[in-house]
């Protein structure tokens, strides 16, 4: 394994799986999250970026090509999506071939595709009324949420839960699972 290997994390959001990783990773030597891109402004998530001494970058409107630059400048070895919305095209793909990770807050193949992110997500599942969901953390490849699978963690859903109070079980995963397989997957990884 390369030493560091450099990080970059893909947001729309708030950012809160992004400060995730920062923390997690701050610690850590061989892993290194040295770049956040978000495609919207996020006052928050800059100054926390600038106090954990990491880069961080706008690019609105979306434009892969610019994304493609400052990861290469930042000489990025790993993309995590994390409640990052844009479909990731061909440039990217390319250019980084299995070394783009998403994180998605169902069980896939159950709840993905197109237009099945946050709240969405788990409206289908009450309305579903799943007896189980949680979150994916898979591989990007040209479809949306259909790479291969790296890890899944389910939590219950009972039969008062809404989809806000799934939310909050879902985000739990999250914030428990999603560093240790990005770090699983980066201790895997041949030499970049």
């Amino acid at each position: 394994m390369k030493n560091p290997i450099s990080v970059a994390v893909l947001v729309s959001g708030k950012g809160s799986n992004a400060r995730n990783l920062i923390h997690y990773f701050s610690t850590i030597s061989s892993v290194n999250v040295s770049l956040v891109l978000a495609a919207k402004p996020n006052e928050e998530l800059e100054l926390f970026c600038k106090q954990a001494q990491v880069t961080f970058a706008v690019i609105t409107p979306w434009e892969e090509t610019k994304a493609l630059t400052k990861l290469q400048e930042g000489a990025i070895d790993l993309i995590v999506l994390a409640g990052f919305l844009r479909k990731i095209g061909p440039e990217l793909l390319a250019a980084f071939p299995d070394k783009i990770i998403n994180l998605h807050p169902s069980l896939l193949p159950k709840f993905g595709g197109q237009g099945m992110y946050g709240k969405n997500v788990h409206r289908k599942v009450v309305e579903y009324r799943e007896q189980q969901t949680g979150i994916t953390i898979h591989l990007v490849n040209e479809a949306y949420d259909e790479g291969k699978i790296l890890a899944q963690f389910s939590c219950w859903v009972v039969a008062d839960d809404t989809p806000e109070s799934v939310e909050t079980k879902v985000r739990t995963l999250e914030l428990q699972y999603f560093p240790q397989v990005i770090f699983d997957y980066c201790k895997a990884l041949p030499n970049i």
